[in-house]
Order: C-alpha cells, then structure tokens, then sequence
C-alpha cells in the first residue's frame, strides 16, 4: 500500500457554493445544523449564498471537508479513472478530508 495525501487550500468557497448550493443544504440539514433547515426549507438562492459566504473560514472548510466526504465514491472513481488515463491502474482504498484547526489572518 502507498499512501498518498494531499492537502488543499486557497479553495474558491464562492466557486464551490454556486456549484453546490442544493448539496450543502442537504449536508447541512443532514448534520443538524441550523442552517441547513433555512437552506433547504425554501430561503431564496440568493440569500442561501449570502448565509453560506458570512461563515467563517474554518466553517467554509468544514463544509468542503463534508462534501469531499459526501461524494466520496464519485471522487474516488474520478481519481481511479484520471489515473488509467495516464497508464496507471490503481484502486484508491480510502479517502478523507479533515479540516484541520488553524489561525486565519
């Protein structure tokens, strides 16, 4: 087994909240969070997106961390196929984001 990890930052939260706005809504209701219900329980996309950019940082990257991890078999195919195209058969095992506690300037 080889271990490969791989660490993001810099992500394009406003990016990843246009792109997923009905997701995180579904993530967030399913994890208990408040918000989730506004989100999902009829609030205007344009003010769901608001919401979603006055979290903190550390929120945002909670966020990502839980829809890496929602779409981690789609994720792990993409990888898997990514790497048969370049003539490198593998079957990646695991996959996990975390977000990792930090300051924020």
């Amino acid at each position: 087994m080889i271990r490969l990890t791989i660490e993001l930052e810099d992500m394009d939260f406003d990016a990843l909240i246009d792109r997923y706005l009905p997701v995180i809504g579904e993530q967030l209701r399913s994890s208990g969070n408040p918000l989730g219900a506004l989100l999902s329980g009829g609030a205007s996309a344009s003010v769901a997106k608001g919401l979603l950019r006055a979290l903190s940082r550390a929120q945002q990257e909670q966020l990502a961390a839980e829809l890496i991890n929602g779409n981690r078999a789609r994720l792990t195919a993409s990888l898997e196929q990514l790497a048969a195209d370049q003539g490198f058969q593998a079957r990646v095992t695991s996959l996990q984001a975390v977000q990792e506690e930090r300051t924020y300037k």
